[in-house]
């Protein structure tokens, strides 16, 4: 089978989506939870659907930052230290990635919200789909 036209290559210049808005103002803060407290960041209106990023090994939430300042004109978003990483303590010996969306879970009911969107990268993408 041949193509009709050959396939172009495409350049895309990454640094747009890596550079955060110089107006994002992120407030800081922690949640006691059963078996874990998490220290998180967020932006955006909290009328608005919100996005949970849950980041990857060996990083935290600051990773997230590029990605919130480019959603947060739409959506709220909150960026998670997961259990045991940066801000966050972890009281259990479990680290399997159901009990872990479990945390998750119980930190989005704690906080009261109703329309989430997780997003997660590397380990945090395990953990998002645990969580399904």
């Amino acid at each position: 089978m041949s193509l009709s036209k050959p396939c172009q290559k495409r350049s895309i210049d990454c640094s747009i989506v890596a550079r955060p808005r110089a107006s994002l103002h992120l407030h800081e803060d922690t949640v006691a939870l059963s078996q874990a407290k998490l220290h998180f960041i967020e932006t955006g209106e909290a009328n608005r659907p919100t996005l949970v990023f849950l980041h990857g090994w060996p990083l935290d939430a600051s990773s997230c930052y590029a990605l919130m300042s480019r959603t947060s004109d739409s959506c709220r978003c909150i960026a998670v230290d997961l259990p045991g990483i940066w801000k966050s303590a972890f009281e259990a010996s479990n680290g399997s990635k159901a009990f872990l969306a479990g945390v998750i879970h119980e930190f989005i009911e704690t906080l009261g919200l109703s329309y989430v969107v997780l997003i997660g990268h590397d380990v945090g993408g395990m953990i998002a789909y645990a969580y399904l």
